[in-house]
């Protein structure tokens, strides 16, 4: 292929149909399966820190969204141990999850906790951009409203006289332009060559990059500047190729996805929420089939897998939370008769 010429891709969504969004995402022999999980956000810390006992605390987590990356052996051919992490893992999934942090809606936009999850079926060259465009098919796929598509391509550099840079003497690459960049490098290509600058980003900007360097001396800036534009065209061009699947969220979520009520109310009414030891919050999840987060900014997420009972604990919530002002009609039991009056308990 050309020098600057992408790999023949092929997209596909909804895969998996089971799953809240999937996609199997092919470029040349790299492939990757993602899948999208909607739900609460979690109250268990994340990995531990590679070689460390400390644990992530909840200020280092993503605010709305993780990703999952797995490199099992199968996929370059090779056999070992399934799910035990390594170095390359991790820093692969933290480039993917940086990636699609930027193009990810707010909290207030989407109230649901995202867990994207790869799994690189076959490997031949930068499967963590691969990782990347899958992810962006399988977020799209799920509805969930994201800001750009964003995909990512790596770019290499092969030089000519290799003696001369492992002097360090980098003149050779400016004074006779004794050097090439190839566009979507293969597995080959990144052993061979002289660096692999992996970009990622949407059609008008770029949302992460990493760069591996095997020149001593580095690598001289105007290089990495015409790096970036190809990496953009190249960019483009697969944003093209995946548009032919998907380009843009779908309207709405599955019927396989959780339903979300948002319920904003005062602060000092959480302890309402709660009732005496959790009586009154304890009774509601027993009555619905629904998981509720509550925040000390005031704010209840409400899920279920049936929408109709989401809506309920909603009016519930407000209920509870709103004050009672004259003229209000409400249903309430009455539980006692004094002197001064009846004793009526509102739910």
């Amino acid at each position: 292929r050309k020098v600057d010429q992408i790999r023949p891709i092929d997209s596909k969504i909804d895969v998996l149909p089971s799953s809240h969004g999937s996609a199997l995402f092919t470029r040349g022999e790299t492939q990757t399966l993602c899948t999208v999980t909607l739900g609460p956000c979690p109250d268990f810390e994340r990995l531990k820190f590679l070689g460390s006992s400390k644990k992530r605390s909840q200020s280092e987590m993503p605010e709305n969204m993780c990703l999952h990356y797995e490199f099992p052996p199968y996929c370059v051919n090779e056999i070992g141990p399934i799910g035990k992490l390594n170095r390359r893992m991790i820093g692969h999934g933290n480039l993917a999850e940086k990636s699609l942090k930027r193009i990810m809606p707010s909290i207030e936009e989407f109230p649901y906790f995202v867990r994207l999850s790869s799994e690189v079926t076959m490997s031949n060259g930068s499967s963590s951009m691969a990782t990347t465009c899958g992810s962006t098919l399988a977020l799209m796929d799920a509805g969930v409203p994201i800001k750009l598509p964003c995909v990512g391509l790596s770019i290499g550099l092969l030089s000519r006289d290799q003696s001369e840079l492992e002097k360090n003497d980098l003149s050779i690459l400016h004074s006779n332009r004794e050097w090439l960049l190839l566009s979507d490098i293969l597995g080959s290509e990144d052993f061979f060559g002289d660096m692999d600058f992996k970009v990622a980003g949407t059609a008008y900007g770029v949302t992460a990059i990493q760069l591996d360097v095997k020149l001593e001396g580095g690598i001289p800036l105007d290089i990495l500047v015409e790096a970036l534009r190809l990496a953009q065209t190249g960019r483009k061009q697969i944003l093209k190729e995946i548009k032919k699947c998907i380009s843009h969220p779908k309207g709405k979520l599955k019927r396989t996805a959780p339903g979300s009520e948002v319920v904003c109310f005062d602060p000092n009414r959480e302890k309402d929420i709660f009732g005496k030891g959790g009586t009154v919050l304890k009774d509601m999840l027993k009555t619905y089939d629904v998981h509720i987060d509550l925040n000390e900014q005031g704010k209840a997420k409400i899920f279920s897998l049936n929408p109709k009972e989401a809506k309920a604990v909603k009016v519930l919530i407000q209920g509870l939370c709103s004050e009672i002002k004259v003229g209000d009609v409400t249903i309430g039991k009455v539980i006692g008769k004094k002197d001064y009056g009846l004793r009526d308990e509102v739910w």
